[in-house]
């Protein structure tokens, strides 16, 4: 067995590239899961094996799992819950069929419940549901439950209103503390956990976020040190949230995502964007970022420019 060697699933995306090199920054080997050779040229590098698999075919996840040392999985986006808890029952079960040593499941969201009561959010009750089933496999897991991804302030939809209009738009409340967390610092957490057999064999489960809670004003104050000019928070209105997403990308991830924030905002469901994170660094020496480090080394200014001239 190639004991260094770690699939990850994911591979194309924000969040399992962020894995991919972390693992190879640890020294680490790594296989990728792609779902066709389109972009088998990208990962042509040194420790990097590519397997080609479809999460609809449990003989290729199968092929894809054996003689690795761990599993990293993540769930592409999306919001069709018997589609989206076949492909995860899929790739824990070649997990399991392929006897990986662990399994690492990042969630991509908080909240997720602790029971079999649906929360009203599709997104929460699918990763719930692979929660729940994670935890019965007989093979051993960590599962990471990040809050909110800085990442998502340098999308397209965002940097131009914040630098040309001086304006951040998001769809929580300007007084809700969030302990928001990079794609890189939640990599390093996966990577953390990839190693700890201990932890997995008690199948443990962690709440992440960054080393600050803060509120949107204080998270624009941030930005716009970065930026170089004001920034204001706006609490965008969920309803005008989820009419810019569905018109990007379909109704159902659309509502599948205002319906989760509007959990996430939701007061009833307590101050759950602004983690402990006491349990997870007891256990994770992971170096975390601050606001206005990680917002340093944003190049805002380029990234508004190429949104505006991709729209």
């Amino acid at each position: 067995m190639k004991e260094q060697t770690y699939l990850v699933y994911g591979a194309t995306g924000a969040q399992g590239s962020a894995v991919v090199s972390a693992l190879r920054a640890s020294g680490k080997n790594v296989r990728v899961l792609l779902r066709n050779s389109d972009n088998k040229s990208s990962f042509e590098a040194p420790g990097v094996e590519v397997a080609i698999g479809d999460l609809d075919s449990p003989a290729q996840l199968l092929a894809a799992s054996r003689d690795v040392a761990g599993v990293y999985f993540a769930l592409p986006l999306e919001f069709n819950v018997d589609k989206a808890v076949r492909w995860g029952k899929n790739a824990i079960d070649a997990a399991v069929a392929a006897n990986a040593p662990l399994m690492v499941f990042n969630t991509s969201i908080v909240g997720a419940a602790e029971t079999n009561q649906a929360t009203g959010s599709v997104a929460i009750d699918i990763k719930a549901e692979l929660e729940r089933y994670l935890k019965q496999a007989p093979i051993p897991s960590i599962v990471l439950r990040p809050t909110l991804y800085l990442g998502n302030l340098t999308a397209p939809f965002a940097t131009p209103s914040i630098v040309n209009d001086g304006v951040l738009a998001y769809p929580v409340p300007a007084d809700q503390k969030v302990s928001w967390i990079s794609w890189e610092e939640t990599a390093s957490y996966a990577v953390a956990a990839l190693q700890r057999p201990d932890l997995a064999a008690r199948r443990a489960t962690f709440d992440i976020g960054g080393a600050q809670a803060i509120t949107g004003n204080e998270l624009a104050a941030a930005i716009g040190k970065a930026v170089g000019r004001n920034v204001f928070y706006f609490p965008l209105p969920i309803e005008q949230f989820e009419a810019g997403l569905s018109a990007a990308f379909g109704t159902e991830t659309g509502g599948a995502l205002a319906n989760l924030y509007r959990y996430m905002t939701n007061p009833a469901h307590g101050d759950i964007l602004n983690v402990d994170l006491r349990a997870a660094r007891a256990e994770f020496a992971v170096p975390q970022t601050s606001i206005d480090s990680w917002a340093a080394q944003i190049p805002w200014k380029d990234l508004a420019q190429n949104a505006m001239a991709q729209a």
